[in-house]
């Protein structure tokens, strides 16, 4: 099955005219695409087991949602990874509460992975951290 957006359109599918074919599964991906629609689309499918389609466009709604999960997972791992050098200043990071500030600057963890098994850091506070460790290898950088 590959629809184009024409086709998608006369089946009561919003689709922008972008020239690119798209299968089932994508077409199952956007908001408001029901397995109705394929089946307008696609006679064959009527001979599927009508619970296999219903599952396969669960699938499609949230296949991005874990795509993207996995990017940010592999993106936290890459930010682990990054060095906190000797002095950082703690105070001061907007959206740090006091307590991580105290925390982060008693214990002095040497990377971000290390500030992430202090007891009681927050994924907030990390992110806190990140952001102005890389705003100050910006400043570095001009």
């Amino acid at each position: 099955m590959a629809i184009s957006p024409n086709q998608a359109r006369v089946s009561g599918i919003d689709l922008g005219l972008d020239g690119r074919r798209r299968n089932g599964h994508e077409l199952l991906a956007i908001p408001g695409v029901l397995t109705d629609h394929l089946l307008a689309l696609e006679p064959a499918l009527l001979g599927v087991d009508f619970e296999s389609l219903i599952q396969a466009g669960r699938e499609a709604l949230y296949v991005t949602y874990i795509e993207r999960q996995g990017r940010d997972i592999e993106a936290l791992a890459r930010d682990l990874n990054v060095q906190i050098p000797d002095g950082f200043e703690y105070f001061g990071i907007s959206g740090l509460s006091s307590e991580m500030t105290s925390k982060l600057s008693l214990a002095r963890p040497r990377s971000l992975g290390a500030a992430k098994n202090i007891e009681g850091i927050t994924p907030a506070a990390l992110t806190a951290v990140l952001l102005r460790l890389k705003s100050h290898q910006l400043r570095k950088a001009i």
